[in-house]
């Protein structure tokens, strides 16, 4: 399967941000804006709740789920 460029690298920021990672950190690294960071994230945690693709369907089930 082929991953656009800024697909993939999105998918390494929302993930080394789930791991712990501060938006500072990321944007430094990634040479980008906090703005631009937080941005990514939010897209990002929109994919992981409404995706069919498997990397999302993946970080969905290690999601806790919400009790009643």
């Amino acid at each position: 399967m082929f991953i656009q460029k800024t697909a993939a690298r999105n998918r390494e920021i929302f993930a080394a941000y789930q791991q712990g990672e501060s938006v500072g950190e990321l944007a430094e690294r990634h040479r980008l804006s906090e703005i631009t960071i937080h941005q990514i994230i939010r897209g990002e945690r929109h994919k992981v709740a409404v995706s069919v693709d498997a990397f999302y369907k993946e970080m969905r089930s290690h999601m806790p789920r919400p009790q009643p």
